[in-house]
């Protein structure tokens, strides 16, 4: 089934997540917090990583309280965890394969990042936010964040309703939540490894 056919909708932007999609940061960060909960909670290494993963999607601060972990104990670990993940994403660089495929999508439609980092961590990674045409990211002052927030902002900017945008995503708690709102969604296990056809995804003529 072509991507697209599931409503009368055709696709106009495609949306990304970045981690575990674009980019293969999930392990190294899963490392750092199940350090960071290990230490804060006294389990194991093995069962925070466990923990850590199986909340994939979420801003790390809700992470943090849904394990247990109350500020400001969670402040402070986020804090640690969003200074350390900065330092990384400076120096991560997308897969050209990856990269390839971001720029032959750019000429049908419009490509945007949807992620729970936060916005001052992931916006300075020049070589990314020139891949894309906007990066939609997280930030508890406005509200901004993956699902409905994410969703609205395009909406308002790009003139779309949910059914025209393609949702491309690793986590099963992204992929619920774009569904939910009527996106069109597609799972990968990152687009490094297998990427998609674009001249699957009906777009606008």
């Amino acid at each position: 089934m072509r991507v697209g056919m599931k409503s009368e909708c055709c696709i106009k932007i495609v949306l990304l997540d970045l981690d575990g999609t674009v980019i293969d940061t999930m392990g190294l960060y899963a490392d750092k917090a199940a350090e960071l909960i290990s230490e804060a909670i006294g389990i194991n290494i093995e069962k925070a990583r466990k923990l850590y993963l199986e909340l994939a999607g979420r801003p790390f601060i809700e992470q943090l309280e849904l394990i247990g972990i109350q500020p400001p104990l969670s402040d402070a670990l986020s804090r640690v965890f969003e200074e350390w993940k900065r330092d990384l994403l400076k120096r991560v660089k997308v897969d050209d394969n990856v990269a390839h495929l971001i720029s032959v999508l750019r000429r049908r439609f419009k490509v945007y990042i949807s992620t729970n980092n936060e916005c001052s961590v992931v916006l300075d990674n020049k070589h990314l936010t020139r891949l894309v045409d906007g990066v939609l990211c997280y930030d508890k002052s406005t509200g901004s964040r993956k699902g409905e927030p994410h969703i609205r902002m395009l909406m308002e900017n790009e003139n779309v309703s949910p059914c025209n945008i393609l949702f491309i995503g690793d986590s099963e708690y992204d992929i619920r939540i774009y569904e939910e709102l009527g996106v069109e969604v597609v799972r990968t296990n990152g687009l490094w490894r297998s990427g998609i056809d674009p001249d699957s995804i009906r777009g606008c003529t």
